[in-house]
């Protein structure tokens, strides 16, 4: 199945506005910290298990206890929790905290002890409210969020942008391409349709080559002006006052770097007449100069239409077709590349937390049917769609329901989500006692013995299981909440039914399994 977690990094800079920041977490309770543990990791957050006896020493012996940012306080058995506040308090005066539990819990709590307290919030813990206290005490302290870190790097460890990620043959084949072509001065054309990502293929030619120190120029053909052309290409010399000054053009501009032509088939034939001398003869006169200037540029260009055709429409100059056509890259629509759809919203969700404090989850019913829909606007309209829902549903999980009428494509007969689960159930109990005699026979009711009934029912159970963990992104209390179960009863049942990831429940004190495997 389909997981709609993701598993974040932190950068490790050592700048003390955006170095690790890391959640504290007292508790006494094993199976709740564990639960903690599960929701923080999986929102991003590195953290701290403590317990209340031995939380201050613990402090004094991680040299990491510098970094954190928060304390988050939970189920308490070996301390009273005006005594506990008291002792953070004195250790630290001004550490934000959050609280596990009812406000009447904390009634008697004295006023001045809970002047640091941002959140209490009773158990299990609201996802979005917790994420809501976390940014409220992050931009109390000053700290940025973590920063997370796109999911793909090329070999020489420069991050691939995001469209290119997923394991599809059509994509891995433009990651080769690019690898093999990076450092060869060839030049590339790009073809694809629009939103594909044909400059995000360009960029990355650019900065997995030996002139990804030096300038990418990028150039909307649409946009050339004929009127100033030749100033545009090569720029211009003037003297004013006594004084020489030199406008660089497009080719100077981008010397010892990369020069992008997007949209090259609306590019005007004069200035392709320009472009087909420079690829002919890199080197040129400016506009009022006397100099023969030098450039060492390396050509890609990038276009949506079929460039043979508009040469043979006269539209096109044949003989810079060529020249710019010496290795073509095909850029697969999304719809043939749709088993990439999770890879590429992981990464798009990477980019967005990077740029500001919105985020959101998918659960696995929302990823399939995304998986489902045509793309016509290919990965710019499902970054579009990914920015739009983060408003819509701030730090909070995007089920089926959640997505737009015209991204919903997941069929009746589909288990998966709670749409289908309800109306399958008012299904079953639609059918009348009549079509049920009237459809059984002594032979199927001695089919259906009461062990295969109980088969059924457990194979039932489980599926429904599965299909709650899925929609909780694996996290445990938010999938107990689900089911109307408690978490204890929730755990016993994935330990019964032998489910993936048995064994992080079988031991709840491991902290490192943050997701079912």
């Amino acid at each position: 199945m389909l997981r709609a977690s993701i598993i974040n990094c932190c950068d490790t800079s050592q700048d003390p506005m955006t170095k690790t920041s890391k959640v504290a977490v007292i508790d006494d309770d094993k199976l709740s910290s564990h639960n903690l543990n599960v929701i923080l990791r999986f929102i991003g957050e590195e953290l701290i298990l403590l317990d209340s006896k031995r939380w201050r020493q613990s402090f004094l012996d991680a040299e990491s206890s510098k970094n954190i940012f928060i304390l988050i306080i939970g189920t308490l058995k070996n301390k009273d929790i005006a005594e506990l506040l008291d002792d953070i308090r004195q250790w630290h005066d001004n550490m934000p905290l959050i609280l596990s539990g009812s406000v009447e819990e904390f009634a008697h709590v004295d006023a001045a002890l809970k002047q640091n307290v941002i959140a209490i919030m009773k158990r299990p813990f609201n996802y979005q409210d917790l994420i809501a206290s976390l940014n409220t005490a992050r931009e109390g302290r000053g700290l940025k969020k973590p920063v997370m870190k796109s999911s793909l790097l090329s070999e020489n460890g420069t991050p691939l942008f995001r469209s290119l990620v997923g394991g599809s043959q059509a994509i891995v084949s433009v990651r080769n391409l690019i690898q093999q072509l990076a450092n060869k001065h060839i030049n590339v054309l790009v073809q694809g349709e629009s939103g594909t990502g044909k400059e995000i293929v360009a960029r990355n030619l650019h900065y997995n080559s030996g002139r990804g120190s030096k300038p990418f120029v990028t150039i909307n053909c649409a946009t050339i002006g004929l009127d100033m052309l030749s100033r545009e290409f090569y720029g211009q010399e003037q003297w004013v006052d006594g004084t020489q000054k030199i406008l660089k053009g497009f080719f100077e501009r981008a010397d010892e770097g990369t020069l992008f032509f997007d949209k090259i088939e609306d590019m005007p034939m004069a200035a392709q007449a320009l472009l087909q001398r420079f690829l002919e003869e890199p080197s040129f006169q400016r506009p009022g100069g006397t100099e023969l200037v030098q450039a060492n540029v390396r050509i890609i260009a990038a276009t949506h239409h079929d460039l043979e055709e508009r040469v043979s429409q006269g539209l096109f100059r044949e003989d810079l077709f060529y020249r710019i056509n010496a290795f073509p890259i095909e850029i697969p629509p999304l719809r043939e590349r749709q088993p990439d759809i999770p890879d590429l919203i992981s990464e798009l969700i990477v980019r967005l937390e990077n740029q500001s404090s919105a985020s959101v989850r998918f659960n696995s019913a929302a990823l399939v049917s995304l998986q489902r829909h045509s793309w016509p606007g290919n990965v710019r309209e499902l970054a579009n769609l990914v920015e739009r829902l983060a408003i819509i549903n701030p730090n909070g999980i995007v089920g089926l329901s959640d997505l737009p009428r015209n991204y919903q494509h997941i069929a009746e007969g589909d288990m998966l989500g709670e749409e289908h689960t309800e109306k399958q159930g008012k299904a079953d109990r639609s059918i009348t006692v009549k079509d049920k005699k009237s459809e059984t026979s002594p032979a199927l009711l001695q089919a259906f013995s009461h062990e295969k009934l109980q088969a059924y029912l457990k194979n039932f159970e489980k599926n429904l299981i599965e299909v709650a963990l899925d929609d909780c992104a694996s996290v445990l209390s938010l999938t107990a909440e689900r089911l109307n179960l408690s978490p204890e009863a929730l755990r016993q049942k994935i330990e019964q039914h032998a489910l993936h990831g048995v064994d992080a429940w079988k031991t709840p004190d491991l902290p490192e399994r943050s997701e079912f495997s």
